[in-house]
């Protein structure tokens, strides 16, 4: 009976154009029947394992994978890990985050959603905004066809994104 209102909810809700954010617990083929099995049309998962690595997976599971969403998703969506801080002064080109980027284009995923994240070793916010707008605009510049999607935070000290200001300022300093 309760699994039977649960399918009938999704069913109302993927009318509407509402995803869910599935985890991945075991394998990815796993994760993307029990998207299916909910009956959404956007799909958002994370790449990380629960220890903490990017997912591996050979180019026939990625063209697998890749056929398999396209048929069931309109819209796929994957969210960074956290220990990206693109507003962070010290920055280095994350391999976490460049392993997620190169996994995300080559399932042809439509976006990636990243925390804005903290100006840790700026001496203000406007130092982290410069950052950030900094490494977006490289991110854009080497593949605009995986939309950016930035999330917001609450607000403390410097970190990026609890404000609608850090967003504007932002799309001032975009190109």
């Amino acid at each position: 009976m309760v699994q039977r209102c649960v399918n009938r909810l999704c069913r109302n809700v993927a009318l509407r154009k509402i995803g869910l954010h599935v985890r991945l617990t075991s394998s990815f083929s796993d994760l993307l029947r029990v998207a299916v099995s909910l009956h959404m049309p956007i799909f958002q998962c994370f790449f990380i394992t629960k220890a903490g690595s990017v997912i591996e997976l050979s180019d026939e599971e990625i063209a697998s994978a890749r056929a398999f969403m396209q048929d069931h998703f309109s819209f796929r969506y994957v969210h960074a890990s956290y220990w990206s801080n693109l507003a962070g002064i010290k920055q280095s080109r994350h391999r976490v985050l460049m392993k997620e980027l190169d996994l995300a284009r080559r399932l042809e995923f439509t976006h990636i959603i990243m925390h804005a994240g903290s100006a840790k070793g700026a001496r203000d916010r406007r130092e982290g905004i410069d950052a950030l707008a900094k490494a977006v605009n490289g991110l854009i510049k080497e593949d605009d066809a995986l939309k950016i999607v930035l999330e917001n935070t609450a607000y403390h000290d410097m970190s990026i994104g609890g404000s609608f200001k850090d967003f504007y300022e932002l799309l001032q300093k975009s190109g």
